[in-house]
């Protein structure tokens, strides 16, 4: 189990966001004030927590680089090695591409050096939003590094966290149990880990091979958590792709909500 929450931590990115969309609603599908409406258009900076849902098997060369840094580059400059990263996280912590465009995506960060002041984190650049959906509240962020040892660590880790979930789910699948683990950058922070239980799911979409549910959950969080990766013991055994983003804290009852996701 501490080796799987090791994992988890490994794959959580912080993401620093610096643009808040103009196209953010009024209201979410629940009648509810939208998160950051009051912040539209600005360049105040906010942060939030997103995992790594997939890391391409393939360091590419000879392609063109889709990231903006290199698209303002003369055509013949834009062939350079890159590696991809799909980001999974909530749609209201990223919003649309031009919030993801000013956003950074901070990887590893577990601890700040206290004695510089320094972090000790790596960043990756989005580039694009692979999917996303307004009402589940989950969005998909393509990302690229040009680091090829940034992106071997990245896939190494994205393949042992996947081995370490699966074994401990597998062990919980059988078992009533329902702790409800969250890893996150609350205010920004370096990775930290919240366990509680989970307490109920409300089920959008279900038929013989998978649910779309969200839970509600006692695991605490902060400002900043918004997006990092819910784990469900005994509910995950696929990965965290199409998985459950934390959403937001809900009236009355104080639990805290995921984003809708894929239990299978």
């Amino acid at each position: 189990m501490v080796e799987m929450v090791r994992s988890i931590a490994d794959v959580t990115v912080l993401l620093e966001n610096k643009f808040t969309s103009t196209e953010r609603p009024e209201m979410t599908s629940d009648g509810e004030e939208y998160p950051f409406k009051a912040l539209r258009g600005t360049e105040l900076a906010r942060s939030s927590t997103g995992w790594i849902a997939r890391a391409r098997r393939k360091f590419e060369s000879g392609k063109e680089c889709p990231c903006p840094e290199c698209f303002q580059l003369p055509s013949h400059h834009r062939v350079r090695p890159f590696g991809k990263v799909i980001v999974w996280t909530a749609t209201h912590s990223i919003y649309d591409l031009s919030e993801a465009l000013k956003t950074k995506v901070g990887v590893f960060y577990h601890e700040e050096d206290s004695s510089e002041g320094d972090l000790n984190i790596d960043y990756l650049q989005p580039y694009g939003i692979f999917a996303k959906d307004d009402i589940g509240d989950w969005c998909g962020i393509k990302c690229v590094t040009h680091d090829i040892n940034l992106w071997d660590k990245i896939r190494e880790k994205f393949l042992t966290f996947n081995k370490k979930m699966k074994e401990v789910d597998a062990k919980f699948r059988a078992v009533e149990d329902n702790l409800a683990i969250i890893v996150s950058h609350p205010h920004g922070q370096g990775a930290r880990v919240s366990v509680g239980r989970w307490n109920y799911r409300d089920d959008m979409n279900h038929n013989d091979d998978f649910i779309q549910c969200r839970y509600g959950y006692d695991t605490p969080t902060c400002p900043g958590s918004s997006g990092a990766p819910v784990f469900i013991l005994g509910r995950m055994s696929r990965g965290m792709y199409l998985a459950h983003p934390h959403s937001h804290v809900g009236e009355p009852t104080q639990y805290g909500e995921s984003a809708y996701g894929i239990n299978y």
